[in-house]
């Protein structure tokens, strides 16, 4: 949590891992996910076709999900489809940089930059993006059933938004932006790999909590770094996370891969 802002920090919903701009992929980046389902499309009348359409739509709902557990779970022989993916990413980040150094600037400015060559290979490598599943290569469309289609975080305008609880190193979860750069998981595939985000979506479009997830306004999830530095300062820093949970109704949670490492 940024004290400042009280911004949440992003965290993938697969391992719990802060996730944050990176200068090495996978580093901390990653992805939103959003289900991709059958639903009964009303038809104007003006069509003159049936009163409804079974038809494929994005669900507003997503979750988060990092490079680093795609790439822990994805087979060595996909590794080529995820490294063309990286490089869309890193021309699309070099695009968008250098759309934001041109903001507010007229051509005629010295220190304007042409972003005619970044947009150009930004094309050519988002055309070489995979049209299947990530993982199986089949068609994401087979046997009607949902997909899962996924979009990178927009690194340029959310890293102007960071959060954290003692430094500002972590996307916040409520002001980031997703880009171009996507992925496709077929059913099966999302379902076997990312078992925590594929529950969690389905909870999510019935309206309905986990079971195993009990009501809280807000979570923040700490690494062991952050909890060393909480032991470091005392009395001060435990009096900050007591008004937190006391306060701001926040629930502290280690971040599951430094669970049973004290």
């Amino acid at each position: 949590m940024n004290s400042e802002t009280n911004k949440m920090s992003l965290v993938c919903h697969e391992c719990g891992d802060d996730m944050g701009p990176s200068q090495a992929l996978p580093g901390r980046e990653g992805v939103m996910v959003h289900p991709i389902v059958k639903s009964m499309i009303y038809v104007p009348k003006k069509l003159k076709i049936q009163n409804y359409s079974l038809e494929y739509i994005m669900a507003p709902q997503n979750r988060s999900l990092c490079f680093s557990c795609i790439e822990r779970k994805l087979p060595d022989n996909r590794k080529e489809i995820l490294n063309r993916i990286y490089e869309c990413y890193k021309a699309e980040t070099a695009y968008e940089e250098i759309k934001a150094s041109n903001k507010g600037k007229w051509s005629s400015d010295p220190t304007y930059r042409d972003s005619s060559e970044a947009l150009e290979d930004l094309e050519k490598k988002f055309n070489l993006l995979e049209k299947n599943c990530l993982f199986c290569g089949e068609d994401v469309h087979k046997e009607n059933k949902p997909y899962f289609h996924a979009w990178t975080i927009e690194k340029v305008y959310s890293s102007k938004n960071l959060s954290g609880l003692f430094q500002r190193t972590n996307y916040s979860f409520s002001d980031f932006e997703t880009g171009q750069t996507h992925i496709k998981f077929c059913f099966e595939d999302f379902k076997k790999n990312f078992p925590r985000n594929f529950e969690q979506l389905g909870y999510d479009m019935l309206g309905k909590n986990a079971p195993n997830n009990k009501k809280i306004s807000n979570e923040l999830y700490l690494s062991q770094t952050i909890i060393d530095e909480c032991v470091k300062e005392g009395k001060e820093s435990q009096k900050l996370l007591k008004s937190l949970i006391k306060d701001m109704n926040v629930k502290i949670i280690e971040s599951e891969n430094n669970k049973g490492k004290n």
